[in-house]
């Protein structure tokens, strides 16, 4: 039993998944359900390029930032450059002034000016290798997204070929769908198997047009209108009689006729009278 039962829920699903199916495939066929779907799957493809545009800009964004780091991180990197050889020009001009006055180099090390100068030197060196080694770190991110940014660039660019594409499909497919659907319908016009309401509607039209010529034909033999032309037609023949044997009369040919048809009475006569007889 339940076996019978699965067996019939199976069927019913079946059923009903084939009633679905050619359900769905009617409404594939509809141009407005086509152009719908389109415009569906074209909204979420827009949608996702603008996400990815998004991403990309964000790309840009890191990149000139970074850049306008690496202009910041230049100029002060040209400052301390600049004190650098300062301090060390001071250094240099403090030295030579102790050694014009007499003191060893021992002396000049340990001078005061003198090792203000060197520790002025030696920290902007220090700072300055620091600022040239982050510019140069910058300077690979930079390199690193300008190759991402042409990529994604590219990509983005066939995306929207696609996306263009895919525009001029939709509205290709619809003309077709729509071409396709005509067409059909005038074939199962021609061969009786339409079932759509312009057909419908021809055929009423066609129905009314037919009742009409009926109608006026009962019409016309209830007003005698076709005794009228019945006794038009009778005229016609009567007078165009009647000039055949005026023009028979003018050629001669109208005592021969006259003697032909005495001739056929006294025939008659006779055989009626030899019918008596007997």
């Amino acid at each position: 039993m339940f076996r019978a039962l699965g067996r019939y829920f199976m069927a019913f699903l079946y059923l009903a998944t084939g009633r679905i199916d050619r359900a769905r495939k009617v409404l594939e066929s509809d141009p407005h359900v086509v152009a719908a779907t389109y415009d569906e799957v074209i909204r979420e493809k827009r949608g996702r390029i603008q996400h990815y545009m998004e991403a990309v800009s964000t790309l840009m964004a890191q990149q000139e930032k970074k850049k306008t780091e690496v202009k910041r991180l230049s100029e002060e990197a040209g400052r301390l450059d600049k004190i650098k050889a300062g301090a060390l020009a001071a250094a240099k001009r403090r030295a030579a002034e102790l050694q014009a006055s007499g003191k060893s180099a021992e002396d000049i090390k340990h001078d005061e000016q003198y090792l203000k100068h060197q520790g002025a030197y030696r920290d902007t060196s220090t700072t300055l290798e620091e600022k040239k080694q982050r510019i140069a770190a910058l300077e690979g991110d930079i390199k690193t997204y300008e190759g991402q940014i042409s990529t994604h660039t590219l990509q983005l660019q066939g995306l929207n070929r696609e996306l263009e594409n895919l525009r001029g499909e939709a509205a290709d497919s619809v003309a077709r769908i729509i071409s396709a659907n005509e067409q059909k319908q005038l074939s199962d016009m021609l061969s009786g198997l339409s079932t759509d309401r312009g057909s419908e509607r021809l055929a009423g039209v066609r129905d009314s047009v037919a009742e009409a010529e009926a109608g006026a034909k009962i019409s016309s033999k209830l007003a005698g209108t076709d005794a009228k032309v019945a006794e038009a037609e009778y005229l016609s023949y009567a007078e165009s009689s009647a000039a055949d044997d005026e023009f028979a009369s003018l050629v001669g040919l109208s005592a021969a006729k006259e003697d032909a048809a005495k001739g056929e009475k006294a025939t008659a006569d006779a055989k009626v009278a030899e019918s008596l007889d007997t």
